[in-house]
């Protein structure tokens, strides 16, 4: 898989629940955005575990996680 296809995704993790749910500190959150950005590996499985949260934890549909991945890729919010 090409590393462009998930590059942008890990600003999903600002805000996000997996945050909440494993009490990062801001530095830790951006330590762990700034590993996700450079490793594609990293990228996937934390933008992975916060779009599974999102689905089963806020209710989120698949069109909106959709959307929201699009909105991050192309430097929206």
């Amino acid at each position: 898989m090409a590393d462009a296809f998930s590059a942008g995704t890990q600003e999903l993790l600002r805000g996000g629940l997996l945050r909440d749910a494993m009490k990062w500190s801001s530095s830790e959150l951006d330590d762990l955005i700034d590993m996700a950005r450079s490793q594609e590996t990293s990228r996937l499985r934390l933008v992975g575990m916060e779009m599974l949260l999102r689905l089963y934890m806020r209710g989120d549909t698949t069109g909106d996680l959709t959307e929201a991945l699009h909105a991050e890729t192309r430097g929206e919010k």
